[in-house]
């Protein structure tokens, strides 16, 4: 009897211990059939790397389009779709080709979650579409470096937007005597912080970093803006530039943005308005929708990926205070006022403005970046970068470009505000 009860048990052993062997190999093949990443870099690295050639494919191509695509990689079908919403960029499309510059580029992205609509640059002389302008970080930042500085010093020097400076001479120039502290005379003038912002006054700007900040300080602002780092993954777009200063001089121009070294991407310069229309919040760009694996969902960007806080939400308030003051009585006020009033009270628009000769493709830029959020819908909007580059004459200003950006997008929102009721009201009946 107990030599049977011997048996019985070695052989129950036997089958749990190859329950146990199944188990251990199967397992985990089943769960990782069911598994959907949310993060592009949990895929392997060989996998990510097939994604980036494709998108740069797509990048070095001389047409305005974006496509989603499909591919082999180790036996099995991969559909990769983009986040590029075709509305927006046929759109971008039609509106360069009416409004030509010697060169064009325009970036829109989605503020709640980081991810590209629309991206497209255009070369008059060729007559001539690609993507390859909007992430090359070789165009001169200019005054967009002064959200950075006013940053900084908010949050650091606790700078109030009211502080009053004095300056001389043309504000414009950035001399090293405009920087000296000089007894009022008859050419002494004065504006607030707030005012120099909205007017992109170069003296007051280097001043107020040479009186608050500090060379180590300002180079770790402009890094937690993405500065000097990959502000997306999913493709090879160049690094923005911002390097240490090397004096205090040079402080007061890196601050004031009045340099040709430090140097970014339209794309950049968009996700610069973008931290602010998210209150001082960044998180990556990302142009990848979803990813499926031989039919099944594998990988989806359900949501902005590495959140960081870069200045706090206090100074971020104070910050959208200035950009909006741009739009309303600074140098973008012509923006405002070919806008009609029902737009403007129902959109918050934050602007900043930069001018700069300089960089590749070489020329006079023009920069505008800029938030769009409705004030009463929940939605956070969209951001976007306009940079335009003249070589002898001007053709179109940035501004108005983004007027009717802005005017395209009000339409679109209404258009979806009437179908959101009228699809309410039918279930209702």
């Amino acid at each position: 009897m107990s030599r049977i009860k011997g048996l019985l048990a070695h052989r129950l052993f036997a089958v749990f211990f190859i329950f146990c062997l199944i188990c251990l190999v199967f397992f985990p093949i089943l769960q990782k059939k069911n598994i959907v990443y949310q993060h592009f870099y949990e895929l392997e690295p060989q996998l990510q790397q097939v994604i980036r050639d494709q998108l740069d494919q797509q990048v070095s191509k001389t047409d305005h389009l974006w496509t989603d695509f499909e591919f082999q990689y180790k036996k099995d079908h991969y559909h990769v779709e983009l986040s590029i919403d075709h509305q927006w960029q046929e759109y971008l499309h039609q509106l360069i080709l009416q409004y030509q510059s010697d060169y064009t580029a325009i970036v829109i992205l989605e503020n709640e979650s980081g991810k590209i609509l629309a991206a497209l640059d255009h070369e008059k002389a060729r007559n001539q579409f690609g993507k390859k302008v909007v992430f090359s970080s070789t165009s001169p930042a200019a005054s967009l470096v002064k959200v950075i500085t006013a940053a900084e010093l908010m949050e650091e020097a606790l700078l109030d937007p009211m502080d009053q400076f004095n300056y001389t001479g043309k504000p414009y120039t950035l001399y090293k005597h405009q920087l000296e502290e000089k007894k009022h005379n008859r050419w002494t003038r004065s504006l607030t912080f707030k005012r120099a912002f909205e007017m992109s006054n170069n003296v007051i700007f280097g001043k107020a970093a040479q009186l608050h900040t500090t060379e180590r300080g300002l180079l770790s602002a402009a890094q937690k803006f993405g500065f000097n780092s990959e502000i997306i993954s999913e493709l090879s777009a160049g690094k923005s530039y911002f390097p240490l200063p090397k004096d205090r001089y040079n402080l007061a121009e890196l601050a004031s943005g009045l340099n040709r070294v430090t140097l970014m991407s339209p794309a950049h310069a968009a996700k610069i308005a973008m931290i602010m229309a998210n209150h001082g919040e960044k998180f990556s760009l990302s142009i990848v929708n979803s990813v499926k694996k031989n039919g099944k969902l594998f990988y989806e960007n359900n949501g902005p990926k590495n959140r960081q806080r870069v200045v706090s939400e206090k100074s971020a308030l104070k910050i959208r205070d200035l950009m909006e003051g741009v739009i309303q009585s600074g140098t973008a006020r012509a923006l405002s006022r070919q806008i009609n009033a029902k737009i403007r009270n129902e959109l918050k628009i934050g602007s900043k403005s930069g001018s700069m000769t300089g960089g590749l493709p070489y020329g006079k830029r023009d920069w505008l970046i800029s938030y769009i959020q409705p004030k009463e819908m929940n939605s956070m909007g969209i951001s976007l970068a306009v940079m335009i580059v003249n070589k002898d004459k001007w053709y179109t200003k940035s501004s108005f470009l983004t007027q009717n950006i802005v005017k395209h997008y009000y339409k679109q929102l209404m258009t979806d505000q009437v179908q959101t009721q009228m699809a309410a009201s039918q279930k209702e009946e």
